[in-house]
């Protein structure tokens, strides 16, 4: 794989799997696993212990960063044996161009402390197909005017709001 990861052509001129590529950001960082065949969700490791206070919130780094596969993105979504004991997860998209370390967000909505243990699988990503079109404006009915596409820039590494208000 090499250090860097580079984005994957799946279409019909490029016979290769998708892949979910995954680096190693700390060395104590967990691979995403199905631990069935017929999962859909890649359990999520967190890499140390870490505390969320009753009924507070904490974003938990996982010590990896991940490309999802072209035409996807990654949603995080909890666990429901974390979900009975009143532990959800917050908002989680991973999109194509994040390059970051992945953390997810964590809400305690018991009464009592809960702490995670390094290596517990504490959330899943699922990855979902995503369709992305330019966005068009109809001015009178039948006129329509094509709006103005993002211009081009590097998210990287930037999460948790780096894109704006």
């Amino acid at each position: 794989c090499g250090e860097t990861m580079t984005t994957q052509k799946n279409d019909s001129t490029n016979h290769l799997p998708a892949v979910l590529q995954v680096k190693r950001l700390r060395e104590t960082g967990v691979l995403p696993v199905r631990l069935t065949q017929g999962s859909i969700g890649y359990d999520l490791s967190v890499i140390e212990d870490r505390l969320i206070p009753a009924h507070g919130r904490a974003a938990v780094p996982l010590g990896i960063s991940i490309r999802v596969p072209d035409g996807t993105y990654g949603r995080i979504a909890p666990r429901s044996e974390l979900a009975m004991r009143g532990i959800d997860v917050g908002a989680g998209v991973i999109d194509p161009d994040f390059a970051g370390e992945i953390a997810v967000i964590f809400y305690n909505h018991s009464f009592e402390d809960y702490t995670f243990k390094a290596g517990e699988r504490i959330a899943q990503l699922i990855l979902e197909q995503a369709l992305v079109v330019p966005v068009v404006l109809e001015e009178a009915p039948g006129e329509c005017c094509l709006i103005v596409e993002p211009k081009p820039r590097k998210r990287g590494a930037m999460g948790f709001g780096s894109t704006g208000r």
